[in-house]
């Protein structure tokens, strides 16, 4: 059985969501162990290869790396597909991405981990490095992100000071806009196989009914909390 056998393929490291007989996937995992790097590759690779591989990132992923900017395990993870000769292709718009970490540096300052005076250094830092043409390209690559992701992040603890409840209804919307958006490119792009964080991979599994749904098992307590 093709439940079975995904069980058996990496040492009980997947547990499958959704069985459709399938050979096209979901794949749901964590954003942080990268141990998950080695386990994502004989999942995706053993008994076939991938044509085309879609990912949760941003279109402008290539452009960030080469600044020095990894997306998570997810860069990894393309990088050892590429070496395969695997196409891969990001699912994520680079403004949809940048609205998403803009929230998550919101929310650390509505919880107090971080400090809004810091977040307003680090947005007035990247502004002047990316508007100084003497500064390196990759230099100013990172100081536009940062610009965009702390000024957001501003905007969004202005918009919402003393509103927790608007914070998570935000955070709902760019949920929403980011699993809509991963939907129509997979679609887009046609592509057999999808690496999402696990939560992502709930949500698109709904609507791409012809695709089998797994998760990792390090994502599994990150679905419960």
């Amino acid at each position: 059985m093709f439940r079975q056998s995904h069980a058996k393929r990496v040492g009980n490291q997947f547990t499958v969501k959704e069985d459709h007989g399938s050979k096209l996937l979901i794949i749901g995992v964590t954003h942080t162990k990268e141990e998950e790097v080695g386990e994502v590759m004989k999942e995706v690779t053993n008994g076939r290869k991938p044509r085309k591989v879609g990912m949760e990132l941003p279109s402008d992923y290539e452009e960030r790396e080469s600044a020095g900017i990894k997306i998570k395990i997810f860069s990894s993870i393309a990088n050892a597909l590429k070496s395969q000769g695997i196409k891969v292709f990001p699912l994520e718009t680079a403004e949809c991405f940048n609205l998403a970490q803009a929230w998550a540096v919101a929310k650390s300052i509505e919880s107090g981990r971080i400090r809004i005076e810091d977040v307003m250094q680090r947005y007035e830092s990247g502004r002047r490095e990316s508007e100084d043409p003497y500064k390196e390209p990759n230099i100013r690559i990172v100081a536009k992100r940062d610009m965009d992701v702390f000024g957001r992040a501003i905007k969004i603890i202005e918009r919402n000071k003393g509103d927790p409840e608007g914070l998570s209804k935000l955070f709902a919307t760019i949920n929403n806009l980011r699993n809509t958006q991963m939907t129509a490119a997979a679609r887009l792009h046609d592509v057999d196989t999808i690496i999402v964080g696990a939560a992502h991979a709930a949500e698109l599994a709904k609507d791409l009914g012809r695709f089998t749904h797994i998760n990792s098992k390090s994502s599994e307590p990150y679905l419960k909390s």
